[in-house]
């Protein structure tokens, strides 16, 4: 039998998902077994391109070449401290997606994370990979949405006047 994948895959897609390219994620897990489980998971999505770092002294030489759009990390993370982390990635690439993983011991740092602007914390339970793929959609669509609005702006008539360059009327 294939794989159930945990939403249906008789839903629509929505209008602003039609012209979706593939999301960039990166995955930073010490835990070699957990990383894997979840870039494996993650990359059943054949519209998610999935790089996973096992530190963040790498994770952070690759976030400088490459941006990703969405960043998972797994708590805790040894030898790093995860506030700094996301303070990192948040004060150079403030539109990127962070999801944190966490044990239910780590809830006074997820909430703490929360608070410096990250997209959604799961805890780690038999239901990781389902909340995971969940939070990895509804992450896209406000990537998409986001893009969509971005665009709008640029093409509307108004957006001279918004910037200062219209002539004289």
């Amino acid at each position: 039998t294939g794989m159930a994948y945990p939403i249906s895959s008789h839903r629509p897609e929505p209008n602003y998902m039609k012209d979706q390219k593939t999301l960039a994620i990166f995955i930073l897990a010490d835990d070699a077994w957990q990383g894997s489980m979840l870039e494996q998971h993650a990359s059943l999505n054949p519209d998610y391109a999935v790089t996973r770092f096992e530190n963040a002294e790498t994770f952070f030489q690759h976030l400088h070449q490459e941006q990703p759009d969405v960043v998972a990390i797994d708590l805790p993370l040894p030898n790093t401290e995860s506030s700094e982390v996301v303070r990192r990635i948040k004060s150079q690439y403030p539109s990127v997606q962070v999801i944190i993983l966490a044990n239910r011991e780590d809830a006074a740092t997820a909430i703490q994370l929360l608070k410096q602007g990250v997209f959604e914390c799961i805890v780690k339970d038999d239901n990781v990979q389902d909340r995971l793929w969940n939070t990895l959609l509804h992450a896209q669509e406000i990537i998409s949405l986001r893009k969509e609005v971005s665009q709008y702006k640029d093409k509307s008539p108004f957006a001279e006047l918004q910037n200062g360059t219209a002539g004289a009327l």
